[in-house]
């Protein structure tokens, strides 16, 4: 099956499982922010899920779910239920809301799983997740850099005399508070849910036909389009005015994302480290018009570094079109 058309399934089907549950979960319980929240999270997971049934549904793959298979989702749906009770606390929750928690639950631990399979499908894809042996500079990389452009953004605006922004919440909490807040973040916020989907599978076969440059804008664009029941449904604040915002934030994100992708030959923990921490430091630290020239900086880096405006070719080390790291590969 060519690429563009490989594509098109997936970005159909990513769309397709995310926007109905969000959809649904709107039409059965309509104005209930539990549901409305959980929805978010349990739809999160469309892109994983499309990118899994495409690379299982390809020619000659063979893959088996071993006893070790099911007791590694069974731990995980255990531990991560007990996560997601913490997570929501006391919230009264209707049958809707325990059915959204209990799928959202059973979405993380079959990802999390699926390193476990045997067969064709967890060394093309599934694998990558648990591809932990990276050099520190990576995972630095990986986690500092979305809090480091935030916090340089707020030093600039202070020493420029801008009014200092208030604490917020999250970042108010102390240190065990922020670091389940990422760990959720990182297991239901998005993350695992997305980036096997939108690096795993899109940007190798976008990177085939485009630079990364181009490849990441085209993601980028699908990607904010991805996220605009969330804005009508009330899951983001802002409606129509937050979903043209992200139009034009996801870019530098998606820049990022793929200069990390590329440079650690196609390693998705990382991605999926990464996007966590975006989206937890977005949450603890303000965002301000400072954060705009940070964030044009680290685009105008990435950009720069990666030489994103090249394509990439096999003999420097590019991701196959399968999206499989290449044998010659190196994590550390």
């Amino acid at each position: 099956m060519r690429p563009g058309r490989e594509l098109l399934i997936f970005g159909g089907l990513a769309f397709v499982i995310s926007w109905g549950i969000w959809g649904g979960s709107a039409l059965i319980a309509p104005g209930d922010p539990a549901v409305t929240s959980l929805a978010g999270l349990a739809g999160s997971f469309g892109p994983a899920l499309a990118a899994l049934i495409q690379t299982a549904r390809a020619p000659g793959q063979r893959t088996r779910i071993a006893p070790r298979t099911l007791g590694v989702f069974v731990l995980a749906a255990l531990g991560l239920s007990l996560l997601m009770a913490h997570a929501i606390g006391g919230a009264a929750l209707g049958p809707a809301g325990i059915g959204l928690a209990g799928l959202t639950v059973c979405l993380a631990a079959g990802v999390l799983a699926s390193p476990a399979l045997e067969g064709d499908l967890p060394r093309v894809f599934a694998r990558r997740i648990a591809a932990w042996r990276i050099g520190p500079v990576w995972y630095a990389a990986a986690l500092l850099a979305a809090p480091a452009v935030l916090g340089l953004s707020m030093l600039a605006a202070h020493l420029a005399g801008s009014p200092t922004p208030a604490q917020s919440d999250l970042l108010a909490a102390g240190w065990p508070a922020l670091a389940g807040a990422l760990l959720t973040s990182a297991l239901f916020g998005g993350p695992l849910g997305e980036e096997p989907g939108w690096r795993g599978y899109a940007l190798p076969r976008l990177q085939q036909r485009f630079s990364p440059l181009v490849a990441s804008l085209i993601l980028s664009a699908i990607w904010a389009a991805w996220h605009a029941p969330l804005h009508i449904v009330g899951f983001y604040p802002g409606g129509l005015g937050g979903l043209a915002a992200r139009f034009v934030w996801t870019v530098p994100v998606t820049l990022f994302l793929t200069w990390l992708y590329n440079g650690t030959q196609g390693n998705l923990l990382l991605c999926i480290l990464a996007h966590a921490s975006i989206n937890f430091s977005t949450a603890a630290l303000p965002v301000t018009g400072w954060s705009a020239i940070g964030l044009a900086i680290a685009l105008l880096l990435a950009v720069i570094g990666g030489r994103m405006w090249r394509p990439l070719n096999a003999p420097a080390g590019a991701v196959p079109a399968s999206g499989e790291p290449s044998r010659s590969s190196s994590y550390d």
